[in-house]
């Protein structure tokens, strides 16, 4: 089942660059990118710009669960991989979760 950007809210960084996402909770941030999916994006961080095959030989995995994970990374519109003709990468220097107990401000 795809999924959609109205899982999260985008936020204006000041200061900065980079986009960031508010989820409206955990368990939402935590079914798009899934422990595998997490450990995915560490392992394209080390190796750069792979093909999916090769990051797929690289997790151990099969090829089109990497190729689902990889597409579905690239739905959430999240910015955490980029493609190019040759394959995936993070187009970033470190991607950063943070989970926060405090309550969201009321409007």
């Amino acid at each position: 089942m795809p999924r959609t950007p109205r899982s999260w809210s985008r936020c204006a960084c000041r200061n900065s660059k980079r986009p960031e996402r508010l989820y409206p909770d955990v368990t939402r941030a935590f079914r798009d990118v899934t422990p595998e999916r997490y450990r995915l994006l560490e392992v394209l961080q080390r190796l750069g710009p792979v093909s999916i095959y090769a990051l797929a030989r690289e997790l151990g995995r099969n090829y089109s669960n990497v190729h689902a994970d990889i597409s579905v990374l690239l739905e959430l519109e999240l910015e955490l991989v980029a493609r190019t003709p040759d394959g995936v990468y993070i187009p970033w220097e470190a991607v950063e979760w943070r989970l926060s107990t405090a309550l969201p401000k009321a409007a």
